[in-house]
C-alpha cells in the first residue's frame, strides 16, 4: 500500500475583515494485491473564498469558487483495466444586510458534475459512458425577528441545464423562543437535486 497525500491553505486578512482563503489539495494512493488486482485512486482539488466587507456599511459580499477531480483505476490480473471518474466544480456570490435584527441575504450559484465510465469487455472493445450536469439557481432570503417570535421565509429558483428543466423552491421556517432554555422550531419547502448513474456488468455508482 502506497500513499502521497498533500494539503495546504492559506488565508489573508484586510485592515476591515475583508479576507481571502485559497487551499489546494492532491491525495494519491494505489495498493496492489499480488497476483489479484492492483488500484489506483485520485483525488485533487482547489478553491478560493472571498470576504468583503465594505466601510461604512452594514452589507457583506461573499463570494466562492473550487473544482474537485476524483479518479479510480482497477487492474485485475488477466483482465483489461477499467476506469471511473467524477469531476466537478462550484462558484457563487451572495450579498447580506442586516437592517437591525434582521437578515436579507440574496446572490447566485452555479455548480457542475462530469461522470466518466470506460471498462474493456472480453473481446478487447472499450465501452465508456459520459455525463454531464450543470446547475445554475438563485435564492433570496428574508429572517424577521419579532420579538420572541423568528420567521424566516425564502425562495429558490433552480435551473438544470442539462434537463432544461426550472423547479421554483419555496421554503419557511421559524421559531419561537418560550424561554432561554426552551423553544419550539418548525420548517419545510420543495428541495430537488439531480441524481447521475453511470453502471457497468458489475458496479453500479450513485452520485448525490
Amino acid at each position: 500500500y502506497q500513499f502521497q497525500d498533500f494539503y495546504g491553505n492559506v488565508t489573508f486578512t484586510g485592515a476591515n475583515g475583508s479576507s481571502a482563503k485559497l487551499f489546494g489539495f492532491s491525495f494519491n494512493d494505489q495498493v496492489n494485491f499480488q497476483g489479484v488486482a492492483e488500484y489506483d485512486w485520485n483525488a485533487t482539488g482547489a478553491g478560493t473564498e472571498l470576504l468583503l466587507l465594505p466601510s461604512a456599511s452594514s452589507n457583506t459580499i461573499k463570494a466562492n469558487f473550487a473544482f474537485s477531480s476524483y479518479d479510480i483505476t482497477e487492474d485485475r490480473a488477466g483482465s483489461p483495466p477499467r476506469k471511473s471518474s467524477i469531476s466537478n466544480f462550484q462558484a457563487g456570490l451572495d450579498f447580506n444586510y442586516y437592517p437591525g435584527d434582521d437578515i436579507i441575504k440574496y446572490g447566485l450559484d452555479i455548480s457542475g458534475n462530469r461522470t466518466n465510465t470506460e471498462i474493456t469487455n472480453q473481446v478487447c472493445r472499450t465501452i465508456s459512458q459520459e455525463q454531464f450536469t450543470t446547475r445554475l439557481a438563485g435564492f433570496g432570503r428574508y429572517k424577521k425577528k419579532l420579538g420572541d417570535l423568528i420567521i424566516d421565509p425564502s425562495l429558490r429558483v433552480q435551473l438544470f441545464a442539462s434537463f432544461q428543466e426550472v423547479r421554483l423552491e419555496p421554503r419557511f421556517s421559524t421559531k419561537y423562543n418560550f424561554t432561554e432554555n426552551f423553544r419550539i422550531k418548525a420548517a419545510g419547502g420543495l428541495y430537488s437535486q439531480d441524481l447521475m448513474s453511470s453502471r457497468s456488468e458489475r458496479d453500479v455508482v450513485n452520485l448525490f
